[in-house]
């Protein structure tokens, strides 16, 4: 992880101060754009065109003067696009200690429990949260009816979201790929937790004390409802139709 302004805010303060392409003056208190007029020799420079205050020459060419902003709001810019660059370093030192902290409040057993069933814990760029993460194979996943039949549904990286060592969403997320699709899946890629067979193992999952065994089991739960199927019309009901057209390409003949 680098410590410094990142390479985007480099650029974007590069851009405020010197524009690709673009000439700036700076003058009493004011930013300008200098635009080319036309080249000349001192001889053929008037008094007129010397007193226009809009018109500026260098290196014997003649320039136009449009005003951008003052001093103080070019400063303004500045700092608020550095404040932004120190703020996203600030939020990945957050997370790099989140993510230090959760794993200092395992032990080594539980650690070994969750390397040995697939589980890691990892900081995402985009968020200032961890996530306890796992991927799972390619599976087919049966619906029992008259016009039922098999779908093969591609691999995908489940994910459990965490706040705190202590604090853990009961949601699992389909992290990957971001267009997934799937019956139980609902808003933001969550599986459909509550809505398979009864609450009864999910609250058990809740209450276990242990935070490894929680995370796997929690897994273990959210990738039976991805992979064993069901039959229409005995009260299980997913998110969305498995009839859908979204779904045909995954059907297997």
């Amino acid at each position: 992880m680098e410590s410094s302004i990142s390479a985007e805010s480099l650029e974007t303060i590069a851009n405020l101060l010197v524009p690709e392409g673009k000439i700036r003056v700076y003058s009493e208190g004011m930013v300008f754009e200098a635009r080319p007029l036309a080249p000349l020799t001192r001889t053929q420079l008037s008094a007129g065109l010397k007193a226009d205050p809009s018109l500026f020459t260098f290196f014997n060419y003649l320039f136009r003067l449009k005003p951008l902003m003052s001093f103080e709001s070019l400063s303004n810019r500045l700092i608020g696009e550095i404040r932004i660059s120190l703020r996203d370093i600030e939020q990945e030192y957050s997370r790099q200690d989140l993510l230090a902290n959760i794993l200092s409040s395992l032990t080594l057993d539980q650690l070994t429990n969750l390397a040995l069933g697939g589980v890691g814990i990892c900081s995402l760029e985009e968020d200032e949260y961890c996530w306890a993460i796992k991927e799972i194979d390619s599976f087919v996943m049966e619906v029992r009816c008259e016009a039922g039949g098999r779908w093969k549904f591609p691999p995908c990286t489940l994910g459990i979201p965490f706040y705190s060592p202590t604090e853990m969403e009961l949601t699992v997320y389909v992290l990957q790929p971001s267009n997934y699709v799937h019956p139980f899946l609902v808003d933001a890629g969550a599986i459909c937790m509550g809505s398979f067979a009864d609450s009864h193992s999910l609250n058990k999952i809740t209450q276990t004390t242990n935070l490894a065994s929680k995370i796997i089991h929690l897994f273990s739960y959210a990738e039976q409802i991805l992979v064993s199927g069901y039959r229409v019309g005995e009260g299980l009901e997913p998110a969305i139709s498995i009839f859908e057209s979204i779904f045909n390409r995954y059907r297997l003949k």
